[in-house]
């Protein structure tokens, strides 16, 4: 397991580990303990502790009490990249804005979910016969509230069904991974950037943990997918930053092991890639441990939430596989595929062609009726194409897939 790569020894020295599914043996430079928790929000993922049934009011009562995760701090010191964790409002949250009054603020600081328990996972390695393991943050799901909580139901269930929209894009190579996590809403997303930072950092932890576990519990060092859509993808660049830093030896370990990174619907801005340069766009079809990214427009936009004026993001036609913004005619298009519940109820292929505008990075889609897809959010401007992201290049980028996971183990 990684496990190695994360945890700290009991003892102060230096020892050696190897890396799962590698010959390859990497120091693991310990700390000395005093039997206190050191502090290092400022260059350390903070220690992790698990909710407990005061957030979950709506568990059964029989549901068993979360029970502590392990608080070690990781074997090697975190990338001093990742901006400390927004604080939770001074004043007392409002509705709008804050936790609800029975909440505490400090609990979505200091606790995050028990991800040993499979109940946390929608997907918890599905198809273990496969040649790579996917790790996959689902998209936004909530309309209102502020965050989804994880004894919801009813949207847990509309979270799963958004998975299996994506499902068959990696399903033929890959094992399967996807926690519950707590999301912020679409409605957060209205609210002004300063006051949705509290609601993405809450998100962000429990998705780090997620992952954190699955490093130390799950994986078993095959060839690795990171991937997500809209509010996932963005928390899947959020993981590049934290635990891909190839300066230290956990995050070598983890891009040696990178197939790629899926995150559709969500810009990749010129500012992240020279702040993280670990974080690399894809340039081919082929080339490995780089980063996919599009959101698809219609012409005329000039700015959203996804990629905002004034930004550019590098983005990658997915019917060229290029970052050039030379037109891709709609003969490249192997197949737009649309799905209900995971199932495609309808295939046209050569539906559309596109292009990448060259002041945002945006995928223009191109030879469409554009009335026939409307735009259906509140946040999102008139003519952008988000929801239809992956819909629209379904059979390339599944095939895309394909390709990177064979290029990367060498067939």
């Amino acid at each position: 397991m990684l496990a190695a790569l994360l945890l700290l020894s009991s003892c102060a020295g230096e020892r050696e580990i190897t890396v799962p599914g590698t010959d390859a043996t990497l120091p693991v430079l310990t700390e000395p303990t005093d039997g206190t928790a050191e502090s290092t929000e400022e260059t350390a993922p903070e220690p992790v502790t698990t909710e407990s049934q005061a957030e979950e009011t709506a568990a059964p009562t029989e549901e068993p009490t979360e029970t502590a995760a392990p608080t070690e701090a990781p074997a090697t010191e975190p990338p001093e990249t990742e901006p400390a964790p927004t604080e939770a409002p001074t004043e007392a949250p409002t509705e709008e804005t804050g936790p609800a009054a029975t909440e505490d603020p400090d609990f979505f600081k200091s606790r995050v979910p028990d991800y040993s328990r499979p109940e946390r996972w929608a997907w918890l390695g599905e198809g273990e016969d496969k040649p790579a393991d996917l790790f996959f943050i689902g998209p936004t799901v909530l309309e209102d509230g502020l965050y989804l909580r994880l004894t919801d139901q009813e949207n847990l269930g509309y979270f799963r069904t958004s998975l299996a929209q994506e499902r068959g894009l990696y399903d033929s190579v890959c094992t399967l991974y996807a926690p519950y996590y707590r999301q912020m809403s679409v409605k957060v997303y209205t609210f002004p950037r300063e006051e949705q930072a509290f609601w993405r950092d809450q998100a962000y932890r429990d998705v780090s943990a997620a992952f954190r576990y699955y490093l130390e519990n799950l994986y078993t060092g095959k060839p690795l997918i990171l991937a997500g859509f809209s509010q996932g993808a963005e928390l899947a660049l959020r993981l590049m930053q934290e635990f891909f830093d190839p300066d230290t030896a956990w995050g070598a370990a983890l891009q040696d092991r990178l197939v790629a990174v899926y995150a559709i619907g969500a810009g990749l801005p010129e500012t992240m890639v020279a702040e993280y340069p670990w974080m690399k766009p894809a340039d081919s079809a082929w080339d490995t441990g780089v980063i996919i990214a599009y959101d698809c427009e219609q012409p005329g936009i000039t700015g959203s939430v996804l990629l905002p004026a004034g930004s550019r993001s590098l983005s990658i036609n997915p019917l060229t596989w290029s970052r050039s913004t030379e037109p891709a005619d709609k003969s490249l298009n192997k197949g737009a595929c649309f799905l209900s519940g995971g199932q495609i109820w309808m295939e046209l292929p050569e539906l559309c062609g596109c292009y990448i505008e060259p002041d945002r990075g945006a995928l223009v889609v191109t030879g469409i009726n554009y009335a026939s897809f409307p735009t259906d959010s509140d946040v999102l401007p008139p003519g952008n194409l988000h929801e239809y992201d992956y819909q629209f290049f379904y059979r390339n980028l599944q095939e895309n897939v394909r390709t990177r996971v064979d290029q990367f183990l060498g067939r």
